[in-house]
């Protein structure tokens, strides 16, 4: 890039530093007395990881990095479950996950909080240097619902930032037979719920809501 009348030059390029990561998972499948219940044959999954030493871009751009050691704790919850008995089971998702140095992109944490200005913020907010923040914690609520004989499928991922973001995703799929296959889906984004809109996920897709349809033929 060139900048300042063409006083100031440089370039951007990607540097993949090696990591070592461990990881550690368990599992577990709760039992009840009544095989109804919606707690009978739920999966509890539980995810750790660590990554020492991680590098990262710096928050200010310099040519050294930011080095710190990550975890990441994930807690899953997964659940096949029949409302009423003219529907097939429900596919039903929860996940929390806390990370300590990177946001769910792999963005480094410290390079939130900043304001430039311009884009989807406004321009008349002054320029605010990124403080950066301690850790990042997101909720998900996902899964399907198929309808008898499949011919249409309800599907949905919310994304929840707890520092004021929201990605929202539902889709209906529809199966009219024939080979065709279509999708109807919707992004919902807002990355202003709470807080000044600059210390999470959504901040940087806030202008994305859209309306998606998708049309398909198997030969």
């Amino acid at each position: 890039f060139i900048g300042a009348g063409g006083s100031l030059m440089g370039h951007v390029e990607r540097d993949y530093r090696r990591e070592e990561v461990f990881g550690l998972g368990a599992s577990y499948v709760t039992e009840t007395e009544d095989i109804t219940s919606f707690w009978s044959q739920f999966i509890i999954n539980l995810e750790m990881q660590y990554t020492p030493n991680r590098t990262m871009t710096a928050a200010s751009l310099s040519n050294k990095y930011d080095k710190t050691d990550e975890y990441i704790i994930t807690l899953v919850g997964e659940k096949w479950f029949r409302y009423t008995e003219a529907f097939p089971a429900a596919y039903l998702v929860w996940q929390a996950m806390h990370r300590s140095a990177t946001d769910l992109v792999g963005l480094n944490l410290k390079g939130y909080g900043g304001n430039v200005g311009g884009g989807n913020l406004d321009l008349n907010d002054p320029i605010e240097v990124a403080g950066g923040i301690s850790s990042a914690t997101y909720l998900v609520f996902a899964g399907f619902q198929p309808w008898p004989n499949r011919k249409y499928i309800a599907e949905w991922a919310i994304l929840y930032d707890i520092r004021g973001g929201i990605l929202a995703q539902p889709l209906i799929k529809w199966n009219p037979g024939y080979g065709v296959s279509v999708d109807l889906f919707y992004n919902l984004t807002d990355g202003k719920l709470h807080g000044d809109g600059t210390d999470n996920l959504i901040r940087a897709i806030d202008f994305a809501d859209e309306i998606g349809l998708r049309i398909s033929y198997d030969l």
